[in-house]
């Protein structure tokens, strides 16, 4: 433990330390040292690892908060859905402010502005007025109708 670190009881604030697990942090000897330092929350992200790993992780975790004489809570962060677009017929496919694009059943389009996705039940979830956002967030589109087998969008991008 650093000199510099404070003491957990004396913290000058409620604010609590949470902790993404990953490769540099395996092990309950770092474990300890990452409390020791202060983390109160250790987070698992059920995205990436077998659920072994994970399991192993959480009896490190608990391990560690023994050793450290400290209890430490445990958040486990459950993946979504991936929901991906299906097969495009060129790529990439440019999204022009105000340009129209609509989703269709299938796994494949059939022109530059139609689009398809891995999520079956996407058309009917859909209504008028939701956002959809593709390319990790960085394209946003408004849904501005629908009908019983498709959505039609306006693309934007975010911040335009």
């Amino acid at each position: 433990m650093p000199d510099t670190a404070m003491p957990r009881g004396q913290r000058p604030s409620h604010t609590k330390i949470v902790a993404t697990l990953g490769p540099a942090s395996d092990g309950a000897a770092m474990l300890v040292e990452l409390i020791r330092a202060g983390v109160d929350v250790f987070r698992i992200n059920t995205a990436h690892g077998t659920p072994e790993e994970r399991d192993q992780k959480l009896a490190d975790i608990r391990k560690a908060s023994e050793q450290a004489g400290q209890p430490v809570g445990v958040l486990v962060d459950l993946a979504g859905p991936k929901i991906r677009l299906g097969e495009l017929t060129s790529e990439p496919v440019m999204c022009d402010v105000g340009e129209e694009f609509r989703f269709v059943p299938g796994t494949k389009s059939s022109t530059p502005n139609e689009l398809t996705c891995t999520y079956p039940a996407l058309i009917a979830e859909l209504a008028v007025g939701d956002a959809v956002m593709l390319a990790d967030g960085t394209v946003s589109m408004k849904v501005e109708s629908r009908q019983r087998d498709s959505v039609r969008r306006v693309g934007r991008f975010d911040g335009a």
